[in-house]
């Protein structure tokens, strides 16, 4: 298992270049100049090519590959400039379009630590059963239209959870209690 420093860039923060938001034309017409929404809001300027696109933002050939569908047709995919496999979407870092692992890019989740990441899945819960995200707040409702069984799945879940959060806690503070 890898560990990462808090510091380091995430999916979530990266630009992204998605190839679903891409017009279509793009892919067809050579010479096609299109301009293209990155995830930040940023837009550049790409020029379809032969077998490719080029990003005039920074001189850049981005291959594409036509993959066939199973039930006909095809649709276009990115080919990492580095390591050749195909992708969806291509991260912006370090002044090239690359995918996320030749970019060794790794989610938010992955920097989380175990206390965290079991506080998301709480409030995740706890979203879906609508109450409070303050974990001090019981759970005594059940939502308008969630089966009765979904509710007591949901809750015990919660409460089984609840239990990791306590002992995870006391493991950091170093606190020698049993439940």
């Amino acid at each position: 298992m890898k560990t990462y420093t808090n510091k380091q860039m995430t999916v979530e923060g990266s630009i992204k270049l998605d190839i679903r938001k891409l017009d279509k034309e793009c892919f067809i017409n050579d010479g096609w100049i299109s301009h293209c929404k990155l995830s930040n809001g940023e837009y550049i300027e790409l020029k379809a090519i032969t077998d490719g696109i080029l990003s005039l933002s920074n001189n850049q050939v981005i291959p594409l590959n036509k993959i066939n569908c199973n039930y006909g047709g095809y649709r276009y995919r990115f080919k990492c400039p580095k390591c050749d496999k195909n992708y969806e979407i291509l991260y912006f870092t370090n002044n090239i379009y690359l995918c996320r692992q030749c970019h060794k890019l790794p989610y938010s989740c992955q920097l989380e630590s175990k206390i965290d990441q079991i506080i998301r899945k709480i409030r995740k819960i706890r979203e879906r059963l609508e109450v409070s995200g303050n974990l001090s707040e019981p759970i005594l409702l059940k939502p308008k239209n969630m089966h009765w069984k979904t509710f007591i799945q949901l809750r015990e879940k919660e409460m089984i959870l609840s239990q990791q959060y306590c002992q995870e806690t006391m493991k950091y503070l170093k606190l020698d209690l049993d439940f």
